[in-house]
């Protein structure tokens, strides 16, 4: 059986970056639902210059060179920009295992499992990061915060807002849930379920 559709009201948008880990694989992806403060394509714009940008608070900078930061995709109600510039990451040498993941919870000031989420950050988490009981260095957490609050920067260039969006239910599907903010998990993560088979 498949599953419940999610649903994107006018006015929202889900936001899709997309990535190329090392090897011949499928691209890798995390999301992240907003509010739009103008079109779909001013808010790709936006994010991808933060996705595969090298200033302090962006993506790219924290992201391997084995990676390759691929696009930017906003799907609205009734259309959909993709902003494409393949970025290879700007921190190298350390070759971080595709499957290792930083985890960043999205917050809410609204209680049930529907209104939490994460997104999954793979190649970002360097060897000297990676403490040997799992948890991520105050090193790690530092520059996760610091990519945070470059995002933050990003979406609020044309106004928009971060939500949690839901799938149908049989009723009809809860209103976007407005989020607090990111912040990082202190223990690395994998998603064994999102990785791509050759």
């Amino acid at each position: 059986m498949p599953p419940n559709p999610l649903v994107i009201p006018p006015g929202y948008g889900q936001a899709i970056f997309s990535l190329l880990q090392p090897g011949p694989k499928n691209p890798i992806s995390f999301s992240q639902g907003f509010k739009l403060g103008t079109t779909e394509l001013a808010l790709a714009t936006n994010l991808n210059g933060w996705f595969i940008g090298n200033g302090a608070q962006q993506f790219g900078h924290i992201l391997d060179s084995d990676f390759t930061a691929l696009q930017v995709e906003v799907i609205g109600n009734a259309t959909a920009a993709i902003v494409s510039v393949p970025t290879v990451g700007f921190t190298g040498g350390t070759n971080p295992t595709p499957n290792v993941c930083a985890k960043i919870y999205k917050k809410t000031g609204v209680r049930g499992k529907a209104n939490k989420g994460a997104m999954f950050w793979p190649g970002i988490l360097q060897d000297g990061e990676k403490t040997e009981a799992g948890g991520v260095s105050a090193a790690g957490v530092t520059r996760l915060a610091t990519a945070i609050l470059g995002l933050v920067t990003a979406m609020g260039l044309d106004g928009s807002t971060p939500y949690i969006l839901h799938h149908a239910l049989t009723s009809g599907a809860p209103a976007p849930t407005l989020m607090t903010g990111w912040f990082p998990s202190l223990f690395v993560a994998t998603q064994r379920r999102r990785m791509n088979r050759r």
